[in-house]
This record gives C-alpha cells, sequence and structure tokens, in this order.
C-alpha cells in the first residue's frame, strides 16, 4: 500500500468483495470473456486491479469504484490495452498514456464479446 492507494486486496475475491454489485457484474463479464480468450493468460493484481499477462500485460479491468485509476466514481468498469494504440480499429478511446487505451462500459450489453475476444487476441499477438 502507498499513499496513492489506501487499499491494498490480497486476492482477486477480496478485490471482487469490494466492488458494487453493478460494477461486480462488469467485471464477471469481462473476465470471462479474457480468459475463455487465450487459456495461457495468466491474471495478477497489479495496482490493486487485475491484469491479465502472456509474456508481459496485455489487459486489464480497471472499475471506477477503484479510486486511484482516475475514473469518476460510478462512471462504470475500464477494460484496458496496455498496447491499446497498437491494436486496430477504433474501439478502444480512452486512455492518457503513451500506448495504454479503454474502453468504459456501464451495462453488460454495451460489451461486445466478439470485439473483446479479438483484441484479446490480437494483444497477444502483439506480445509475442
Amino acid at each position: 500500500m502507498n499513499k496513492f492507494q489506501k487499499i491494498s486486496f490480497r486476492s482477486f475475491g477480496d478485490f471482487y468483495d469490494f466492488l458494487p454489485p453493478e460494477e461486480q457484474e462488469l467485471v464477471d463479464f469481462l473476465r470471462d470473456i479474457i480468459l475463455e480468450s487465450e487459456p495461457d493468460l495468466s491474471e495478477k493484481l497489479a495496482y490493486n486491479v487485475p491484469f491479465y499477462y502472456y509474456h508481459r500485460r496485455i489487459c486489464y479491468i480497471w472499475p471506477s469504484a477503484i479510486p486511484w485509476g482516475g475514473l469518476e466514481p460510478g462512471s462504470g468498469v475500464a477494460l484496458g490495452f496496455t498496447k491499446g494504440r497498437q491494436l486496430a480499429g477504433d474501439y478502444l478511446s480512452g486512455g492518457n498514456g503513451k500506448d495504454v487505451r479503454y474502453r468504459l462500459f456501464r451495462q453488460v450489453q454495451e460489451i461486445d464479446p466478439l470485439l473483446v475476444r479479438s483484441l484479446v487476441r490480437e494483444a497477444i499477438e502483439l506480445d509475442r
């Protein structure tokens, strides 16, 4: 824990239990899509949110309930890609870093599972 992160989760379960129900639903849906996209991905908490790794970090799920992510509280859940700027299309629009791009979701119905799987696979190819 540091001065920016006043909370420290020991596990995904601790992280998940901290979230409001509407964000839990979004996290569940996105997590399932990501993990089903590639069985060799690993999930680890970094900055107290789940990041997904192939060789390196490829994507993450950042709920707005986690305050140090810069998202407006109650604004939804972001699916971010560490090399998002290099991915095809304009589906990912948020992000203020050099490469990171994300998409913010408020409802499960906004998520296109086929497109998310495609982005995950493309991110894995960039990581190879």
